[in-house]
């Protein structure tokens, strides 16, 4: 899949492009890489940039307004503090959320490059949703770990990296999070509720058996 055929907006697409060359040292991920280069199973209204530089995480403030400039569009700093920055870039109508993080968790895969912008891994990403659905239990988080086990990953084999970023991660935690989470009548892509609902119910028992084997 190409930049040009993803399910990103073309302001996403020309300021991913736009900040990745002023800031080389950052790295794109989460939902942004899974819904522009990977599965294209819904939309985001977020890029997420993240380095474990942090001289390049103190110039990003700079090279992101740099960038909105050169794509024609203007930055509103929504939130701000030494290790996170959360900004809105407008461009007519069009607007994108922006956070840029300087992370200080362990990068467990190697980047890759795809049209010429550095992100995350598909493993990594996956790892950083199973974190993140410990962390704030969002249902795009739960979307996207069904996508992923399609796409040919198991909650199963990355539960102890997860734990490594976030010593949290348990499959007793994780388990109980999953049965305690409310699912709307809609989800993000236009996804199957039961479907959702009967996979959430067998990784549920699926990481109950890591605990009582």
């Amino acid at each position: 899949m190409t930049l040009d055929s993803s399910m990103l907006t073309p302001l996403q697409r020309e300021l991913a492009t736009a900040f990745g060359s002023k800031s080389p040292k950052s790295f794109l991920t989460g939902g942004a890489v899974l819904v522009g280069w990977v599965l294209r199973h819904r939309t985001t209204d977020d890029l997420d940039w993240f380095t474990d530089d942090e001289i390049a995480a103190q110039a990003a403030k700079a090279a992101l307004d740099v960038a909105a400039a050169d794509v024609g569009g203007e930055v509103e700093t929504l939130m701000a503090s030494p290790d996170f920055r959360r900004a809105l870039v407008r461009r007519g109508v069009e607007s994108v959320k922006v956070d840029l993080v300087f992370d200080r968790a362990p990068q467990l895969f190697p980047k890759v490059v795809r049209d010429g912008i550095r992100m995350d891994s598909v493993e990594e990403i996956f790892v950083n949703k199973i974190c993140a659905l410990v962390g704030r239990s969002e249902i795009r988080d739960a979307v996207d770990l069904l996508a992923l086990e399609r796409h040919g990953l198991r909650v199963e084999d990355y539960i102890v990296g997860a734990s490594s970023k976030d010593g949290g991660v348990t499959p007793a935690t994780l388990a109980w999070l999953i049965g305690t989470l409310h699912i709307p009548e809609h989800l993000p892509g236009g996804g199957d509720v039961p479907e959702l609902k009967a996979f959430l119910a067998q990784l549920e028992g699926r990481l109950l058996a890591m605990v009582h084997p």
